[in-house]
């Protein structure tokens, strides 16, 4: 199925934020869930722009939006204005009853994921958005209405002076509909917010965008003193060939597609109610009120045969015959309200049905009361009060999970604070209890007669001894020439302090004390055991020992054990791969 010019005609309505002559008429929620709320902050202090949006069509996780082009661009006293995305801090898209997540565009959303088409030299703008949920329905384009067809129109928009709401209002095409060849008239109200909104005609198709509001003096079909929306027909090719360009085809026949549809499952639908079968044609109005939920149209049955389409009103029939009549008056006010079903002669035998099911539905309560059954009130009511009870019983067993969750929390985290703690506090012991073991350094022979050790890293600093050439120390740290160091076996009161690390010569593993390098264990029968610089498999590995290589048991914490191998470096393995030296030879 190839687009046709004709079903891609769009008419436009012109709109000014000046106030409306009456109150709105609310008409259908279905009509709004076509439509989005746009609100666009311009940079340097400008004032916001706020409009709305109709949804094209939807298609691979992306949704095409029309709207009116100085929503994006400003307002300007010409009819056509570039848009400039460097002008535009953000923008934030919202839909109906938040059937997708609002989206929150900044510049760099708009400029990568954004895409802006325009209609040069009219004032509306297409944009392309990534939207993978999917929406209840899009609009269905039509034609510009001809002088034969139903005036009424409907418009939808993003209402300001109403705390940013949602607004329809109801009206009629002005009786010279296209002002010359180029625009037509609404009497609907717009306000501001209702820039680039959706204008619906009864059957609820897209006929047009609204733009802006012109009194009738400047007209040539209005009143004096009276307003009218100023739609211009779009039937040119510039116009035609942005949306053949940038709008999938399959896409935009699939949305002007659900009409048809919606007209073959209400075929089968009649049928069903012609023999009786009130249960089938419930789902199958069910069905077709999905796809088409605002009620008018012909739809043809058999032969010359046409029939009007009233789902609602037969979706209410069906309830009826199956005695639930509180939802067959509710099918019945919905179509009531949509007011095709007025003009029909089936309108009689609506009201006369629903003022049977009221009928029936007092009696079924008298009936309860003389059983000494509760009455529909007291059903009501004893459910709504069940169900608060439900969930405040809920809300409680929620406040106390999340209370013994909160104290397990806190309880988990204070162990976990004491085990850092004993931990910190074990290696500190160990490297204390490691570095008043092995000298690392001793005193050169180059420092005559002696080396002193000062209480700071500095020649002014406190002097409270003088080591000899050869002694052995423990360098702890270093800071700039200088270094920190522990004078080994002192058990019960040792020293540090600084000393000039020119002065200082390392000590080879050969040099040291044999009592102090002699190995105390043995690595067993792995391919090789790692050496870690902490007590962790996440700490930096240093070496991996060979099956046999012996080591120096320094200090054991857990599963690990700080040991010095024969090169003179320290480190930690696990101590289920070690055994004692004397055990090796016991064997």
């Amino acid at each position: 199925m190839t687009k046709s010019p004709l079903a891609l005609t769009l008419s436009v309505a012109m709109l000014t934020s000046l106030p409306g002559p009456a109150p709105a008429q609310e008409l259908p929620d279905e009509l709004k869930e076509k439509a989005v709320m746009i609100t666009v902050n311009f940079r340097r202090g400008g004032a916001a722009e706020y409009g709305t949006g109709v949804l094209l069509c939807q298609e691979n996780d992306r949704a095409w939006i029309l709207t009116a082009n100085h929503v994006f661009a400003g307002k300007s006293k010409e009819p056509w204005k570039q848009m400039r995305l460097s002008q535009i801090e953000s923008a934030t898209i919202s839909f109906f009853r938040n059937y997708a997540p609002e989206i929150k565009a900044d510049s760099s959303f708009l400029r990568k994921e954004m895409s802006f088409y325009t209609f040069k030299p009219d004032d509306l703008l297409l944009l392309s958005i990534p939207l993978t949920h999917k929406l209840p329905s899009t609009a269905t384009l039509s034609p510009p209405p001809s002088e034969v067809e139903e005036p009424g129109v409907s418009s939808t928009g993003f209402w300001k002076d109403r705390g940013l709401s949602w607004g329809q209002a109801a009206g009629e095409l002005a009786a010279s509909r296209t002002g010359g060849t180029k625009f037509l008239y609404h009497t609907g109200e717009v306000h501001e917010g209702f820039s680039g909104g959706p204008l619906f005609n009864a059957l609820g198709e897209l006929i047009g965008i609204n733009i802006q509001r012109v009194p009738g003096e400047q007209t040539s079909v209005g009143e004096a003193g009276a307003w009218f929306g100023k739609a211009q027909t779009l039937n040119n090719p510039d116009v035609l060939s942005v949306i053949d360009k940038w709008v999938p085809a399959k896409c935009l026949e699939s949305a002007s597609q659900l009409a048809e549809l919606a007209f073959l499952i209400y075929k089968e639908a009649m049928q069903a109610v012609s023999t009786y079968n009130w249960t089938e044609a419930e789902d199958l109005l069910g069905d077709a009120i999905q796809q088409k939920p605002v009620e008018g149209g012909s739809v043809h049955l058999e032969g010359m045969r046409y029939t009007k389409y009233l789902p609602l009103y037969h979706l209410g029939l069906a309830l009826y015959k199956q005695d639930r009549y509180s939802e067959a008056i509710g099918a019945w006010d919905r179509s009531e309200s949509q007011g095709v079903i007025k003009d029909d002669k089936r309108y009689r035998s609506l009201k006369r049905l629903r003022n049977r099911a009221y009928e029936a539905i007092r009696r079924q309560q008298q009936a309860a009361v003389a059983a000494g059954e509760p009455t529909l009130e007291e059903r009501g009511k004893a459910a709504f009060e069940q169900r608060e009870a439900e969930q405040a019983a809920a809300e409680q067993a929620a406040a106390e999970q999340a209370a013994v969750e909160q104290a397990a929390a806190e309880k988990a985290a204070a162990e976990e604070e004491e085990e850092a703690k004993r931990a910190a506090a074990e290696q500190a012991a160990a490297e204390k209890a490691a570095r008043q073991r092995i000298p690392t350094h001793r005193v050169a022979a180059k420092a005559t007669p002696c080396l002193n050790l000062r209480a700071e890293p500095s020649l002014r600093g406190p002097r409270f001894g003088c080591l000899w050439p050869g002694t052995a120390v423990r360098r702890i740290g270093q800071q700039d020439d200088w270094s920190r160091v522990l004078l080994p076996g002192w058990l019960e009161s040792w020293l540090e302090g600084w000393m000039a690390s020119d002065y200082l010569q390392p000590v080879s593993v050969l040099e040291q004390p044999a009592a102090e390098r002699r190995p105390s264990h043995r690595v067993i029968a792995v391919p090789c055991l790692i050496l870690r610089r902490g007590p962790s498999r996440s700490s930096d590995r240093l070496d991996c020992l060979r099956p046999g290589s012996a080591v120096k048991l320094l200090y054991e914490r857990r599963d690990w054990s700080r040991v010095l191998v024969r090169d003179g470096r320290e480190g930690w393995m696990f101590s289920s791969y070690l055994e004692p030296v004397e055990a090796v030879k016991g064997h």
